[in-house]
């Protein structure tokens, strides 16, 4: 008989040994992968982006767009400025040809700088073609002579952020210059039929050059004696003592010199504004007033006397009458007046008092009486 032995060891120890050494399980099925996304999963994903891409990227992009819209409009105002500067510190202005240069300098930037944008497109400066400052167009440099009052003193700084501009620095023909000055913001001007760039990328730095100049008008009244003038310390030059004198216009802060008729310098202004002078007597003095001549009361009447002592004496007057015995008599007769009117009745704070009574009453008839027997003798 055999004898039959039974194994003491568990019917699992195999299967769990397999197990910890990660082998299979003692079903046999083969391991658990992980799961990966369906087709259908990842076109639905993709769908998403692309929507969320469609709402967002036009708002970044319009962003970027107006930053940089933005940066350009205050780059053009700096170059405007830097433009004006110069001409003051100049007294010149550029022409087409070399106004990268002419603002380069005032900025401290180099023309490439100037005539360059960010985005590497090409700035235009135009000017009108009716502009005349001393007869001619741009570039202009100024000169003892001024100019006549400027005539369409207009230019304008074209940018663009999308495509290159279809015109080149110049003069270009007055319809084109007009179309493109009145070409309003976020517009093309008609005629550009080969820009590729919309009217959010045009931009146009309008300039009028009007403001740099101002009137001055140097009067000689003086008959005797002829007053000068200098133009940034330049030779005095006589003032014309015929027609209007000297009208004419200068850049803002020409430094204007009034010198009498020896040469001599009396004063001197910085232009800012419009501005006249008279000579007068030996001295200058005067203002302008909304574009006109406007002498004060003082000059008109010391004008009329200086004018009425220079007039040819009466051959029938009598002893004592001649003009300068007129003015010396209105002189004392305006004195007194003078004397009396602070003691007037007339103002309340001397109350109800006779005329007669009031301090140099008397003394203003007895001059107002003389004024008459000079003035009589002179007439007859």
């Amino acid at each position: 008989m055999k004898a039959t032995f039974q194994s003491t060891r568990p019917a699992n120890l195999h299967s769990s040994r397999c197990r910890a050494r990660g082998g299979p399980a003692a079903t046999g099925h083969p391991p658990h992968a992980g799961r990966a996304f369906s087709l259908i999963e990842m076109v639905a994903v993709l769908a998403i982006i692309a929507i969320l891409a469609a709402t967002l990227v036009p708002g970044i992009l319009r962003r970027i767009q107006q930053a940089a819209y933005t940066k350009e409009q205050t780059d053009l105002t700096a170059l405007a400025d830097a433009l004006e500067t110069g001409a003051r510190q100049n007294r010149a202005l550029p022409g087409p040809g070399t106004w990268a240069t002419f603002v380069g300098n005032t900025a401290d930037k180099g023309a490439g700088g100037v005539v360059t944008t960010p985005r590497g497109y090409t700035r235009v400066f135009l000017v009108d073609p009716n502009l005349r400052l001393a007869g001619a167009s741009l570039p202009y440099t100024q000169t003892t002579n001024g100019t006549p009052k400027p005539v369409s003193p207009r230019v304008m700084i074209l940018a663009s952020l999308s495509g290159a501009l279809p015109i080149a620095s110049g003069t270009p023909t007055a319809a084109n210059f007009a179309e493109i000055w009145d070409t309003p913001a976020g517009s093309v001007p008609a005629s550009w039929t080969t820009y590729t760039g919309s009217g959010e990328d045009l931009l146009i730095q309008r300039i009028n050059l009007g403001r740099l100049f101002h009137r001055l008008v140097l009067i000689n009244n003086d008959l005797n004696n002829t007053g000068r003038f200098s133009i940034d310390g330049g030779p005095a030059y006589p003032v014309p003592t015929t027609g209007t004198g000297w009208d004419t216009y200068y850049v803002d802060g020409t430094v204007i010199g009034l010198h009498g008729a020896d040469g001599s310098l009396q004063c001197r202004e910085i232009l800012s504004g419009d501005v006249s002078y008279v000579y007068e007597f030996g001295y200058w003095r005067g203002l302008i007033h909304e574009g006109r001549l406007r002498p004060s009361r003082g000059m008109q009447f010391a004008a009329a006397v200086q004018q009425f002592l220079n007039t040819a004496r009466n051959p029938g007057a009598d002893f004592g009458g001649t003009q300068q015995a007129v003015v010396d008599q209105m002189y004392t007769y305006l004195f007194i007046y003078t004397l009396w009117s602070g003691d007037s009745p007339c103002f309340a704070r001397h109350g109800s008092v006779n005329l007669q009574q009031v301090p140099h009453y008397q003394m203003l008839l007895n001059a107002q009486t003389m004024l008459d027997n000079v003035s009589k003798n002179l007439l007859k």
